[in-house]
């Protein structure tokens, strides 16, 4: 696509070219022209000097200028494939241009093959960045603004974008939690905050199931510049642009992957020899007999030998988990176009197994898209993108591993006794394992125990017309509607067992339970639909050639809608019909909902640059939400920002190595209108119960107390950067800093409030916090012979306190020192300092402290037991003596490094990326697998 532009350009250079010097030409021209023939006849008889153009991608330039230096009359240009063949003196210098790039001097060597590659000349190239309902020069950009292009979206083949944004960006926090397939995306932040508002192509919405492949380009906006989304971008605000066609002959691209997926690091569950130990232990430290411990040493050591069938130590990990699961993608896209019509295709398919070994599931993904751009007349234009997404996931139901990841590993993989058999002599019967889904291989299979289906179907259509002003240019008109139905159907079917035991020597089986779940279907099924009126005029003009001017008025509305639709029985006669109508009917149940919310919005922006040396921005936005009362409904949003490039100055032009430098200022406004769907009003709960004289009757109860004043969370940020590149970017990279302060959080007064209160009181706008950090990116590019690099490294910091929290007026010192939350950050982890394990029972017996949850008596304490220190030197371990031993569970810092080398048609690319100062407390107390039941990693 890239040599097709090039082509393009080219031709019409050459056309321009031949027409000014037509048109320009002076008699005494043609003699010249002889002249400078007859000179490169004569040059001709010396070498022939053969070479190639192509960027730092390795593509051909077509068009590049190839001149002998010193000799401007001597000179070429590369053909389609960026190849050129130019006679010169021995030992020859060459200049090689074109436009955009940095120009490059070589030396020639007679017989020697030249492979030049050209960079972009960044100083020279009008980048855009996608923002806030349009787009903008970067060297015009104000804000805090940071994008990722496709190469590096696309580089590794996830089926989850999310997944490879980690890292990439400065300011972007990203936390896996689940590596489930189809529910493996990664939780996002901005700087911290709370989960940012996600904008596709103009719809607030996911963009874990679109294809990476799909994606042109994603932008972060993290002060002021997010005040154009208003009430929806408190939090930060993160925009997704999908691929459009462009001006070419149809592009087929085909990509095709499949990967292997496996967990990092696990931890295994203790053996039988392990459980038996611990549990004898644990006997004899309780102050029993030894003699009638539940294992004796011999038994143990048996576990140990595993030679004795009747010592078992089976490995339900290993049975029920495989190391690896495949994953594969497939896509095929289709883009081309003319000055009238461009459009861009694409068909996508992506499957994950999970990592159950048997019949465990999948995640199932079909992507398709439709962009199409027409020019109807010379000033009228339209838009027309359709997007269509079917997901299906398939679970084994026995696992529960869509409602909870710890059920699946402490209740079932963990907790499962490997003192049981893996199977028993009759393959009719299945072994238990002292789980009560009775055994793990039973329960990760979906053909035994059940299943979880959901399809979701999401279709998107989105249209637009635009008109260009013919008498005042610059001026543009332009309506947009989208619609999204969003759908879901979920099927959920369970199927109840029964497990035993084998006595080898009556060769007889003994029930011993079934599966906690008895047969049961529940059925749900939800619609969602959405829908989006933009109607905007645009303002760009440059004026005198140095004053650019550009504007925004636009109105928008938005209307959501939901319905929801759930059935469930129970008391089937059999599994072999999974329809409602085959559970018993006096078991029946069912349930719906339905909501609607609406938002109104009027918005504009104002941008000015001088020369590219002086810029200002200025954004108010005006939301009304049906959420709250009226003469609460409507928030303002303003945002100004300021930017200087210093680059530009006169005084900075001697200093020839500075490609850009500039500052930037801003402050922002914006809002979270999610606090409480319609709380201003005053609202029942239905099928509550009464007693009437004998008679149980249902009614309705009052939800508590309306708050008619309840209205928006507002953010204020504050924002300084600077954009740095020097020596044609040998060094570039950016620095930001920020303050943001988030007031009318919403809360109750439960806290400053009596328990005596008669009722239940209702949402306010109460509490505030404040945020701030900084950001810092720093990279280097360039070429050392063939080798072209770019290598890149970003660090982020973020930390958030609360400035006011509703809480009791503490009277108690060590109560406000653990309890008080106003004035002090909001991820602190309480808890006692451990000081070891008792090593002895002298040692307890020496020991000055006593526990207060053990009424201050040391008689149950054993060897082995943990000691924790006395921080007030009181004697008593007590809640007093807790302090601060951790932080939240996500991270205050933030890093990434990026490596990317190219070599003629070899590339390599690698990241690395992490977090630190963070605390994830692990839950242990399933299985017996450890004696703690969690601890602070």
């Amino acid at each position: 696509m890239k040599n097709t532009y090039s082509v393009m350009a080219f031709c019409i250079l050459a056309v321009f070219s031949l027409c000014a010097n037509a048109r320009n030409a002076e008699p005494d021209v043609l003699p010249d022209i002889k002249k400078a023939s007859n000179n490169l006849i004569s040059q001709q008889q010396e070498n022939t000097i053969s070479g190639k153009v192509v960027d730092v991608n390795g593509e051909p330039v077509i068009g590049a200028s190839v001149v002998e230096a010193g000799t401007p009359t001597n000179g070429t240009i590369t053909d389609i494939n960026g190849v050129f063949s130019l006679s010169v003196k021995k030992n020859a210098m060459l200049d090689i241009s074109y436009i955009g790039y940095v120009t490059q001097q070589v030396q020639t060597t007679p017989g020697k093959m030249l492979t030049v590659t050209l960079e972009e000349n960044i100083k020279a190239l009008d980048e855009v960045v996608v923002i806030g309902y349009g787009q903008q020069r970067v060297a015009t950009v104000t804000g805090s603004v940071s994008q990722i292009k496709t190469e590096k979206i696309a580089v590794a083949p996830v089926a989850n974008v999310s997944n490879m944004l980690a890292g990439q960006l400065p300011g972007l926090v990203s936390k896996q939690t689940s590596g489930l397939p189809g529910l493996d995306d990664a939780s996002l932040n901005i700087r911290g905050f709370d989960a940012p508002l996600i904008i596709v192509d103009g719809m607030e919405t996911s963009f874990n199931n679109i294809d990476a492949n799909q994606i042109e380009s994603i932008s972060i906006l993290k002060d002021g510049a997010a005040s154009i989304y208003g009430a929806r971008a408190g939090n930060g605000v993160i925009l997704i642009t999908t691929k459009r066609g462009k001006s070419s002959k149809p592009t087929i691209t085909v990509n095709s992957s499949y990967t292997l997926q496996g967990s990092t690091n696990v931890m295994k569950s203790g053996s039988s020899a392990e459980r038996a130990q611990y549990s004898r232990d644990t006997w004899i430290y309780s102050g029993n007999p030894a003699e009638t411990a539940p294992y004796t040493e011999e038994q143990i050591q048996k576990y140990k030998d595993g030679t004795d069938p009747k010592y078992l130590n089976t490995d339900w990990y290993a049975a029920s988990i495989r190391k690896f699961a495949p994953q594969q993608n497939h896509n095929v896209s289709i883009s081309g176009g003319n000055e009238k019509m461009k459009y861009y295709g694409y068909f996508g398919y992506n499957t994950q197994e999970t990592i159950l070994k048997k019949n465990g599931g999948h995640y199932d993904r079909y992507n398709f898209q439709s962009n199409v751009d027409t020019k109807i007349t010379d000033r009228l234009s339209a838009t027309m993108d359709l997007m269509y997404i079917k997901e299906q996931r398939y679970y084994t139901s026995g696992a529960d591993m869509i409602s909870s990841n710890n059920n699946f590993w402490n209740d079932l993989i963990y907790r499962a006794s490997p003192m049981y058999p893996l199977e028993l002599p009759d393959p009719s019967k299945l072994a238990y394992a002292e789980v009560t889904m009775g055994s793990p291989v039973f329960a990760t299979n979906s053909e035994l125990a059940g299943y979880v289906e959901r399809i979701n179907n999401i279709t998107q259509f989105k249209g637009a017309l635009q008109y260009d002003f013919k008498y005042i240019p610059g001026l543009k008109a332009k309506g947009t509607i989208i619609y999204r139905n969003d759908s879901y159907d979920q099927k959920t079917f369970k199927k109840q067992a029964s497990f035993y035991t084998y006595n080898s020597e009556t060769d007889q089986y003994t029930l011993v339970r079934n599966s906690q779940d008895p047969t049961s279907l529940n059925m749900g099924a939800s619609n969602n639909t959405k829908l989006i009126q933009q109607y905007s005029l645009n303002y760009d003009e440059t004026f005198a050639k140095s004053h650019h001017i550009s504007g925004l008025f636009m109105f928008e509305s938005v209307d959501e809608k939901s319905k929801n639709l759930n059935a469930s029985r129970t008391g089937f006669v059999s599994t072999a019909l999974d329809e409602l109508f085959a559970g018993n009917s006096t078991t029946a149940a069912n349930n719906s909902s339905s909501s609607a919310v609406g938002r109104v919005s009027w918005i504009g922006r104002i941008n000015y640059s001088y020369l590219d040396r002086y810029m200002v921005e200025t954004i108010l936005r005006a939301d009304a939400s049906s959420r709250f009362a009226k003469g609460h409904r409507w928030g303002y949003f303003p945002s100004v920002s300021l930017g200087w490039n210093m680059a530009e100055e006169t005084f900075m032009k001697q200093l020839d190595f500075v490609d850009n430098l500039k500052i930037r200022l801003s402050y922002g406004e914006s809002g979270y209108d999610a606090v409480a769907n319609f709380a201003y009003l005053t609202g029942y709960t239905f099928d509550s119960s009464y007693t009437l004289g004998s008679n149980l009757i249902s009614g309705l109860t009052p939800s508590g107390l309306p708050n008619i004043n309840l209205t928006w969370e507002r953010m204020k940020i504050y924002n300084a950067g600077v954009d740095y590149s020097l020596w044609n970017r040998k060094l570039y990279g950016d620095a930001e800093f920020f303050y943001r302060k988030r007031s009318g959080i919403p809360g109750t007064r439960s806290s400053s409030l009596p328990s005596s209160f008669g009722a239940a009181l209702p949402t306010e706008n109460l509490n505030s916090i404040n945020t701030k950090g900084f950001e810092l990116r720093l990279g280097t590019t360039g070429d050392i012979g063939s080798v072209a690099y770019d290598i890149s490294g970003n660090v982020s910091y973020s930390r958030s306190k609360w400035n006011y929290y509703d809480e009791p007026e503490y009277t108690d010192p060590d109560q406000e020192r653990l309890y008080k939350n106003s004035g002090r950050y909001t991820d602190r982890r309480y808890g006692y300092v451990f000081d070891g394990l008792f090593t002895s029972q002298d040692e307890i017996n020496a020991w000055n402290c006593t526990f207060e949850d053990l009424n201050n008596d040391n008689s149950s304490l054993r060897p082995g037991d943990a000691k924790y220190k006395d921080l007030n030197g009181d004697g008593v371990i007590n809640w007093r003596d807790q302090k601060e031993i951790g932080k939240g569970a996500t991270p205050h810092w933030m890093f990434g490094f990026n490596l990317n080398l190219k070599y003629r048609n070899f590339d390599l690319s690698a990241l690395f990326q992490g977090g630190i100062r963070l605390h994830n407390i692990r839950d242990l107390s399933g299985g017996n697998l450890f004696p703690l039941s969690e601890y602070v990693e």
